[in-house]
C-alpha cells in the first residue's frame, strides 16, 4: 500500500499532528470558530498564507489539485476548519530556526495527518523520534550511544523478551527502530522482517535506504490485505502488530503473505531512492507493456499523474497480481516482491512447497488474484542488478 498514513482521525478531527512516539507531547489544539457566513475568497486567502511559510510554497497548488479531485469530500465549513488548523500548525516554530515544526503537506497532498517538518523541533540536537520530549530542549536524557535503542522507545525485556531482542537486533544491524504505536509490535512480524532484510537484500543496500528508519506497529493493519504500508515523509513502514499476529508461529501461506507485504513496501522506498522517473517509465514499458511515457509528461516527479493511471483490463507480461495493475508504483512494488520471493525460494531459503503459496486465485476473470511466479528471469535479473546499487 502506497505511503499515506492510514490512521483514522480521532473524534472526527480533520487536522491532527502525528505523534512520532506515544510519549510525545503535542501543542495545544487550535480553537477555530467558523463564521456563519464565510468571507469571499477565504479559501484562496488561507491556502496562500500557508504557501508563504518557508518549505510550504507548493501548498496552494497541491490544495487546488486536491479540491478539483475531491469537490464533495468536505463541506465548505469543514474545509475552513481544516485550512485554519493547518495554518495554525505551520506557524509554530519552537526553536525559531525558520523551519516550521509541522508540514501542511503529507506525501505530496494537503495533510490531514501532519508530520513534523523540522526533524529537531526543539533544536537540542536530538531527532524528534529519538527525543523523549521533542518540544523540550532542556531534556538531555535521550543522548545515548548510536547503537542503543533510546530508553523511551525500548521494549521491556522482562515483559516481551523476544520482541525486545528483535528490536535491538534490527537497530544494531540496520539502524531501523521498531516503535510501538497504536499497537504493540508482534515478534512474529519483526522476526520475518529481520529474516527478509538479512536474506532478501544485502546489508549495504538496506542501510542505504534513508526513507526506512522506523517501523511503527499500527492497530489499523490486518493480516490479510492490509498488512503494512510505506510512508515516505515519515521515513517509515507501518505494520500489523499483536492485535493481528498473536500466535508464536506462522504457517507457510501466512509467512509468504507477510514476506510479500514487507518486500512490497520496501519496493516503494526503492522507487524514490534508487530510480529516476525515466527508470520507472522505461522499466514498466519494457517489462510489462505499460503505455510509453514521453519525457515531457514526467515533469521529474514520481507524483506525476501518468504514474497513477491503471493498466489495461487484461494483464500483460510480468503482471503478478491484480493490485499490480492499479498504477506503476504498485506494479513496481509487487514486481520487486515477486522477484525477492522467487530468489529466496530458489535459493532454498523458504520452506518446501513455497511455490504453490505464491499463487492465490490466479484467474484473470476473478475479483482478486496473485501469481508471483509470473515474473520472467530477465526481469528478476534486472532487479538483482538494481538491488546491488
Amino acid at each position: 500500500m502506497f505511503f499515506f498514513f492510514a490512521a483514522s482521525l480521532a473524534n472526527g478531527e480533520i487536522c491532527t499532528p502525528f505523534k512520532v512516539h506515544l510519549g510525545t507531547v503535542l501543542p495545544r489544539a487550535p480553537e477555530i470558530k467558523t463564521p456563519a457566513t464565510l468571507p469571499p475568497d477565504w479559501e484562496l486567502s488561507i491556502s496562500e498564507k500557508i504557501g508563504k511559510v518557508q518549505t510550504q510554497n507548493e501548498f496552494p497548488k497541491l490544495y487546488q489539485t486536491w479540491l478539483q479531485r475531491h469537490p464533495r469530500d468536505l463541506t465548505e465549513q469543514q474545509r475552513f476548519q481544516w485550512l485554519s488548523c493547518l495554518l495554525y500548525y505551520v506557524s509554530i516554530d519552537t526553536d525559531k530556526d525558520g523551519i516550521p515544526d509541522w508540514s501542511a503537506i503529507n506525501d505530496h497532498q494537503p495533510a490531514k495527518i501532519l508530520f513534523p517538518q523540522d526533524p529537531d523541533q526543539d533544536g537540542d540536537g536530538i531527532l524528534n523520534v529519538l527525543d523523549a520530549e521533542p518540544l523540550n530542549p532542556t531534556n538531555k536524557a535521550s543522548r545515548l550511544a548510536s547503537a542503543e535503542v533510546p530508553l523511551h522507545l525500548k521494549i521491556n525485556y522482562r515483559k516481551r523478551p523476544e520482541t525486545s531482542l528483535l528490536q535491538q537486533q534490527l537497530y544494531k544491524e540496520f539502524h531501523i527502530l521498531a516503535i510501538d504505536h497504536t499497537d504493540e509490535h508482534s515478534p512474529v512480524v519483526l522476526r520475518e522482517l529481520l529474516y527478509l532484510l538479512r536474506k532478501g537484500f544485502t546489508k549495504n543496500f538496506v542501510s542505504s535506504l534513508h526513507t526506512i528508519k522506523y517501523i511503527y506497529a499500527f492497530a489499523s493493519h490486518d493480516p490479510t490485505r492490509n498488512i503494512a504500508s510505506y510512508h515516505l515523509q515519515a521515513q517509515a513502514l507501518s505494520v500489523a502488530g499483536m492485535s493481528s499476529y498473536r500466535k508464536a508461529q506462522l504457517n507457510l501461506q501466512e509467512k509468504i503473505d507477510l514476506l510479500a507485504a514487507l518486500s512490497h513496501e520496501i519496493g516503494h522506498a526503492v522507487i524514490f531512492e534508487k530510480l529516476s522517473t525515466e527508470d520507472l517509465a522505461q522499466a514498466s514499458y519494457k517489462f510489462s507493456g505499460w503505455k510509453n511515457i514521453q519525457n515531457s509528461d514526467l515533469k521529474d516527479s514520481f507524483f506525476s499523474k501518468v504514474f497513477f493511471e491503471p493498466f489495461a483490463t487484461i494483464a500483460g507480461n510480468n503482471m503478478v497480481s491484480q493490485y499490480a495493475m492499479s498504477n506503476r508504483h504498485e506494479w513496481f512494488a509487487e514486481s520487486l516482491a515477486a522477484s525477492v520471493l522467487n530468489d529466496l525460494g530458489q535459493s532454498g531459503l523458504l520452506p518446501k512447497n513455497w511455490k504453490s503459496s505464491l499463487i492465490k486465485r490466479a484467474s484473470f476473470d476473478s475479483g482478486y488474484w496473485v501469481d508471483y511466479t509470473r515474473i520472467s528471469d530477465d526481469f528478476r535479473g534486472w532487479f538483482r542488478t538494481l538491488l546491488k546499487k
